[in-house]
């Protein structure tokens, strides 16, 4: 028995399994009578709720009140007689949109621990959202991870999205996963990653950040779509030149900021010279995540105006790798 999410209620969807006479033994079902009531255990044999064929093993109650407790109850039945009674079921259909508030902003929480929070202003209009945990069978196999990693997925999957198509995030929201010891068995918890679906392919979000204090992984988003928690796994070249750059570049403000991706999680040296060789800073960093993409300010606000060498090097347990650049300074 489940609720059946995004319709605003009214709607509750109950399954069975197929009676042995049904397609084979004695093979003499003719369907299944679907009984209803608000009380447990009193139905009525002479007047069931609904009626299906043979071979199906559920049924959608499309007309059940938001709010209100419903039991269930199935019977098979042949040409003379009801089978015994089921097990009884029972469910509420419950409105899932949330209203939200453009100009407010706000949070919605799932009773699991999972949150989105989507800033005030960050919205293009008021608008319904839902949002639901999926069933991981029905995403996971379906789609590639566009990555040049390996990873390793968990069952951990969730749908954020509004009711109205025209309904657009024009800032970024948090979006908060939670996950349980069982769920992440086996897995590198340090390497735990949110991964979004875009156009048939997960995704994998540069703003990921673990907290195993809590057991839960948030990351930054500015659209809503399928979000799942996996595990990156290492592979490459720890840091490649492409991966390496400053912004802006030429600065001509008071901070540059070094930005760079390791493959795998290292400690990061910068040490920038100008054209005379001399040192004109060392900057540094430890424990930059794997996967991801790290950055490093540097207050030039008293560094001379010129053309400097930067020389990037990271280390990790699996090796090191250096990269040389050039960077200019504008005052």
């Amino acid at each position: 028995m489940s609720d059946t999410a995004g319709d605003h209620g009214g709607r509750l969807t109950l399954g069975w399994t197929l009676s042995p006479d049904d397609g084979a033994g004695e093979n003499d079902v003719y369907g299944y009578r679907v009984y209803r009531s608000q009380v447990s255990g009193q139905y009525v044999s002479s007047a069931p709720y609904a009626v299906t064929a043979a071979g199906e093993a559920g049924y959608l109650d499309a007309a059940a009140p938001v709010n209100l407790k419903f039991y269930y109850a199935v019977a098979a039945f042949d040409s003379s007689n009801n089978s015994v009674l089921s097990t009884e079921a029972f469910g509420i259909s419950a409105d899932n949109w949330r209203f939200f508030d453009a100009s407010q902003g706000g949070s919605v929480r799932l009773a699991d621990g999972m949150e989105v929070s989507i800033p005030r202003g960050s919205v293009n209009q008021n608008d319904n959202i839902l949002v639901t945990r999926l069933n991981p069978s029905t995403y996971q196999p379906l789609f590639s991870v566009k990555a040049n990693t390996q990873v390793r997925p968990t069952d951990v999957v969730y749908e954020i999205k509004f009711e109205d198509p025209g309904t657009k995030l024009t800032g970024k929201a948090v979006v908060t996963l939670p996950y349980t010891d069982a769920e992440i068995a086996g897995l590198d918890e340090e390497n735990l990653r949110i991964y979004t679906l875009s156009g048939g392919n997960w995704i994998l979000n540069n703003t990921s950040a673990v907290m195993p204090e809590v057991n839960k992984v948030k990351a930054e988003s500015d659209h809503f779509s399928v979000f799942g928690i996996m595990q990156y796994v290492p592979s490459g070249a720890l840091m490649t030149a492409g991966a390496v750059y400053t912004y802006p570049n030429p600065a001509k403000g008071d901070a540059l900021t070094f930005k760079f991706y390791v493959a795998d999680k290292a400690s990061v040296t910068i040490d920038v010279y100008n054209v005379a060789g001399e040192k004109a800073a060392r900057l540094s960093k430890s424990n930059c995540p794997a996967g991801l993409t790290s950055e490093i300010v540097w207050n030039v606000k008293n560094i001379a105006s010129g053309v400097y060498i930067y020389r990037v090097r990271a280390e990790s347990a699996s090796g090191s790798k250096t990269v040389t650049k050039k960077l200019a300074i504008v005052h």
